[in-house]
């Protein structure tokens, strides 16, 4: 019998259970709920691998895989429907169908489906398509890296929700809570034939009941027995009230109670296990159902045609010639209708990610951001910045930080004039800017040279409240000779005027009789050595 972990980690909860599958019997070891500040997402995904190492280390659990149940917040599902063909070409049809009706390019996801057991026999199939982005299959799977062990199986949650079921014939329907989920199926002879998710909140009987009867007309059954898992007392009596009929607890699952919180995912994994003891989910992204390649059928049809066209060769030569013209027109004019298909969605989906993008920009403002960097370095004889670099700080998916731009400023203490103290105090500056702190710091030192990393939040314009010192004022003409004249002693020349007269007394007069020329009515005067030279 395999040891296999089954985890269903979500919006910081982690629903785990250990389990011994075979035999059609899964036998629990060891089960544990608890809240965490992760949840899957490609960055941290090692991470997550080394914290469920450490929980089954210390449960003293050796498992040789891990089973992941992914929610239906992370899924797209579709009800699809496709002409009934061969089996071995069914797979290749659905997954063609489903890549025309999605945004993501075909190379980047992951589609499974489960056929509607009621269709069988009809003309036309339905099927539960599920579609996943290849990110998240590869989170997973560097999760189980970390972890030390192999991901065997990622299959939606409503798998093991249907699962968990009674089993027999007939239509069931399933309301599931769960912490931050509310989910609603419709599963027919164990194959999950409508997947909803329903809204939090009061209205969650209403939902209910108009998903089941959208289901009702669009060729479904009406389920025969409905259940609840993880829904609460009062909660179940509204589920009757809205939907007129009884709803039943889901309860005993190897002692798991049918409410409360965390119920329901812990009654997925179980079910989830039982399934994987019988046989493979219906759905599962890491052995999706791919077209086969049937050699024998092909060999057949093969020797078939051969003997229908030695035969009918020469009535209907022409005729057969004819029609293969025109079929091979008709696969011309689909296939460049599909290359059209497939580029107009590629186009689609790099226009959603740019807009995405945009409508995610929040950073800070960067020039506000020098104006105080060049007010708190108020002498670069003590320390003189180099280099200034200013990045968008990328939000982690289900972590909301405040600090979303980062600085890296590099510089030097200046050789005989640097200051350790000036690079101390203008950590201790960034450190304590701000009410509720607008920076986190990062000091490294190399000899002479150091470099700080630093968070940026983003704040109102209105936040910035410093002020650089002016830049020093230049000096017209008239100062640069007021300036001379103090520092140089007596000018060359010197003019004052009054009533219409000029003054100018000509170089050399210094110590000797000097000439006093004046424009205007005077004459010119000698002014005797140690005269005042006055103008009217």
């Amino acid at each position: 019998m395999a040891r296999l972990c089954f985890i269903d980690w979500d919006h910081q909860r982690l629903t785990a259970l250990v389990a011994e599958c075979g035999r059609n019997k899964a036998k629990v070891l060891e089960s544990w709920t608890e809240e965490t500040e992760l949840s899957p997402n490609p960055v941290m995904a090692e991470e997550l691998g080394q914290f469920l190492k450490i929980r089954l280390k210390e449960k003293k659990q050796v498992v040789a895989g891990i089973v992941a149940l992914v929610g239906r917040d992370r899924l797209i599902v579709r009800d699809q429907k496709y002409p009934a063909v061969n089996q071995s070409e069914e797979p290749g049809l659905v997954r063609l169908m489903t890549t025309k009706e999605v945004l993501d390019d075909p190379e980047d996801v992951i589609i499974d489906y489960q056929p509607w057991t009621s269709q069988e026999n009809r003309a036309e199939k339905r099927a539960l398509v599920y579609v996943l982005r290849r990110e998240m299959m590869a989170t997973y799977e560097a999760m189980a890296k970390g972890a030390g062990v192999k991901l065997v199986g990622l299959c939606p949650r409503a798998m093991g929700l249907a699962s968990a079921l009674p089993q027999g014939q007939g239509t069931r329907g399933l309301v599931a809570v769960g912490h931050s989920w509310r989910q609603l199926l419709v599963v027919q002879d164990g194959a999950v034939e409508l997947d909803r998710g329903l809204a939090l909140g009061d209205t969650m009987a209403q939902e209910a009941r108009r998903g089941f009867a959208v289901y009702g007309t669009t060729g479904g059954t009406q389920p025969g027995r409905i259940f609840a898992a993880g829904a609460s007392h009062p909660e179940i009596d509204r589920l009757g009230e809205s939907l007129e009929v009884a709803v039943e607890e889901l309860t005993d699952l190897e002692g798991v109670p049918g409410n409360g919180p965390g119920a329901a995912s812990m009654i997925a994994l179980i079910g989830m296990a039982r399934a994987w003891s019988r046989e493979k989910p219906g759905v599962d992204f890491v052995h999706p159902r791919m077209p086969k390649n049937e050699i024998s059928d092909a060999r057949k049809r093969l020797f078939l045609y051969s003997g229908a066209a030695a035969a009918l060769l020469v009535m209907a030569g022409a005729a057969f010639w004819w029609h293969t013209g025109g079929k091979e027109s008709d696969i011309q004019r689909m296939q460049a209708d599909l290359d059209k298909l497939k580029s107009d969605n590629k186009r689609y989906v790099e226009d959603e990610k740019r807009l995405k993008d945009l409508a995610a920009w929040d950073t800070a403002n960067w020039l506000e951001e020098l104006v105080d960097l060049a007010c708190r370095v108020k002498d670069t004889k003590k320390m003189l910045i180099t280099e200034v670099v200013a990045t968008p700080q990328q939000q982690v998916a289900g972590q909301n930080s405040p600090y979303n731009g980062r600085l890296t400023i590099k510089g030097i203490l200046p050789d005989g004039t640097g200051d350790e103290n000036e690079l101390e105090r203008l950590d201790k500056d960034l450190r304590t800017a701000g009410p509720e702190g607008y920076y986190l710091t990062k000091l490294r030192r190399t000899g002479k040279t150091f470099d700080f990393e630093i968070l940026v939040k983003t704040r109102s314009p209105s936040d910035y409240v410093m002020t650089p010192p002016p830049p020093p004022k230049k000096k017209d003409a008239k100062d640069s000779e007021k300036d001379g004249l103090k520092s140089g002693g007596a000018s060359k020349e010197t003019g004052t005027e009054s009533k219409g007269a000029k003054a100018k007394i000509e170089p050399g007069a210094v110590g000797k009789e000097a000439k006093l020329k004046t424009s205007g009515p005077e004459s010119e005067k000698p002014m005797a050595p140690g005269e005042k030279t006055k103008a009217k």
